[in-house]
Parts: C-alpha cells; structure tokens; sequence
C-alpha cells in the first residue's frame, strides 16, 4: 500500500500546485461542467451569510458570491489562505482548525464543504463543530466522492475505512474515508442534521460525486 500522506500538511506543501491545478477548467473539467453546477444548483435558494468551509484557494468561494449572500472562507491551510486573499480580495478568507472549528464568532445561514469531509477522520468533531457555525434552521451543503465509486478499494461491503488513493494530477496519494450513505446520514443525525436531498452526479453515466444537503435542526 502507498505511504500515508497527511491531507492538512501536503495541502500546505504543495499550496501553489494545488491552487494552480485548482483554477485550471480543462484539468478540472468535471468539477466546473457538472459538480460545481449541481451544488450551485442545490443552494439556489439560500441567501445571507454563507462559509465555505475547506475553501482552499477560493476559487469556488468566489462562485458562491451573489448580490444577496455575503460569502467568506476558511481553510486549515495558511499558505492556500494567503493565495486567496491574494486572488479574491473582497473575501474574507479565515482559519479554521482539523476539528471543524473557525475563527470567528459569525454565525452562518449556510455552510458549504466541497470535497472535504472525505479526508476527516473524526467526522463526527467537525459536523459538531460547525452545527455550532450555523444559525438556528441553517443548512450545510457537502460534496464527497460517490460511495458507489469508494467501496471498490474494499473487498466486501463496509460502513467506513480508510482507502489511499491518487488526488487530483498531483502524482501523490492521500489517505482518505470512504463513508457509506447510511454512515453519513447516522452522522448527521447525530450531530444535529436532518437529511434534506442527495444528488449524484454521474460521469459517464457513473456516480462520482455525492452532494448532500442537510439543515441544522
């Protein structure tokens, strides 16, 4: 098996690669033709104060600002954080620890994690951590790779475990967690969320990615 990599610090390491990659359309043509839409879609309705939470390098938290939102990010990498206040001025970019905690005594209508809670362990610390971020009736929207598209790293069916597998055009691996959609609707519950919708957008006719809405209880 790969050597384990730390997702916080290779983040960090490799912040101007990463940010590079991130804002590059034809490397990332799934993300910006058919996830990033689908989540976009997902929020239409919600307005007000919104975090987009393990925002890297900003560029989709720039996507999430609207004339009737008031959008801010956060991230636990410092290196990412400062390429994007460098890219989005007009954003305010915050830290936020591996525990789900953020800097800031704001509280949020909305709060968005593209692609994040795959590399989590304690899963169950972050969505506790940011039930508390959300204003009363507030939502929290999450993408994470399709269950469907995880469980083949095992060789029978599991609730969660840990799988290694390439990120992005790196040529590294990561550690992440593969979650069933029973486990993530058991977390949720139990940290304060009700299951609103699930969307699976499909390449190929393939599920790739799983967007969750969920509202804080």
């Amino acid at each position: 098996m790969p050597e384990k990599i730390d997702p916080i610090a290779y983040y960090d390491s490799q912040a101007s690669v990463f940010a590079s990659q991130a804002s590059d359309k034809s490397a990332n043509r799934f993300e910006y033709e058919k996830n990033m839409p689908s989540l976009l879609t997902l929020i239409d309705t919600f307005s007000g104060d919104v975090l987009d939470f393990g925002c890297g390098a900003g560029n989709f938290t720039a996507m999430l600002q609207r004339q009737d939102r008031v959008v801010d990010g956060s991230d636990t990498s410092p290196r990412l954080l400062d390429i994007a206040r460098q890219n989005y001025p007009s954003i305010d970019f915050i830290s936020s620890s591996s525990d789900g905690r953020v800097e800031t005594n704001k509280k949020y209508n909305l709060v968005v994690a593209k692609l994040v809670f795959h590399y989590i362990i304690d899963l169950d610390t972050v969505l506790a951590n940011l039930n508390t971020q959300l204003e009363a009736g507030g939502h929290l929207v999450f993408s994470v790779p399709h269950p469907d598209k995880t469980q083949h790293h095992f060789p029978s069916a599991v609730e969660e475990g840990e799988y290694v597998d390439e990120v992005g055009n790196f040529g590294l691996t990561l550690t992440m967690i593969h979650r069933t959609l029973g486990k993530l609707s058991t977390l949720l519950t139990d940290n304060g969320f009700g299951l609103v919708d699930l969307v699976a957008v499909c390449d190929e006719e393939k599920p790739k990615r799983l967007n969750v809405l969920a509202k804080k209880l």
